[in-house]
């Protein structure tokens, strides 16, 4: 007999707790005005509690390669967003490794991508 059961669709990365309680995922789901919005949710793994745990309404953020700490009380991903090259006045879409807790609350970006040369010139 197959017990096997679909938990997610459409999803672009997701991750399981170390025990196998539940799994953090980062869906595409398209808004109103046809733009592809990305958030982070919590399910357990039984399918039940569903929990969006950031609150993204801007088209260009991403949510990828996600890890929940060991503990479960931490996610890490990385994410393409747009946002001010350091020390410059340009704006760009740079991929970091970003960290919150598993609410979502106190996110971190703990990496400082650098735009490319060619594309400051």
């Amino acid at each position: 007999m197959n017990d096997e059961k679909v938990l997610l669709t459409d999803t672009v990365s997701a991750s399981w707790s170390a025990d196998g309680s539940r799994i953090v995922y980062s869906p595409s789901v398209q808004n109103t005005a046809g733009q592809k919005i990305m958030n982070l949710y919590r399910l357990n793994a039984d399918s039940t509690r569903q929990i969006k745990i950031t609150n993204n309404i801007l088209e260009p953020f991403t949510y990828s390669n996600i890890f929940i700490s060991s503990n479960g009380s931490k996610i890490v991903y990385t994410s393409w967003r747009e946002r001010l090259v350091t020390n410059t006045s340009l704006t760009s879409s740079l991929m970091d490794v970003y960290t919150c807790n598993i609410d979502g609350s106190n996110e971190t970006r703990i990496t400082n991508s650098l735009a490319q040369k060619r594309f400051l010139a």
